[in-house]
């Protein structure tokens, strides 16, 4: 069985969970996995940036990302929103 680098072009995640964020079948374990990992992404982003660990560039770099991704990309905009 061949494994492959989890990377950008080979999330899953976009092929189970619709714009509104309602999944379209049942996700495997190793995609929970991904859309965990992206929810950590989306939280260490937001402490990075209040306290001036990330560039401009590189913040603006992973926040475009998270917005590709239903849910983390909402979740990741109330953070920096409200908190």
């Amino acid at each position: 069985m061949k494994k492959y680098k989890l990377n950008l072009e080979t999330l899953r995640l976009h092929d189970i969970v619709n714009e509104e964020g309602h999944f379209t079948r049942t996700p495997e374990p190793s995609e929970l996995d991904e859309l965990e990992a992206r929810y950590r992404l989306a939280d260490w982003l937001y402490e990075a940036s209040t306290i001036g660990y990330i560039s401009d560039k590189q913040y603006i770099r992973y926040a475009k990302y998270l917005d590709t991704i239903p849910l983390v990309g909402a979740y990741f905009r109330y953070w920096c929103a409200y908190c």
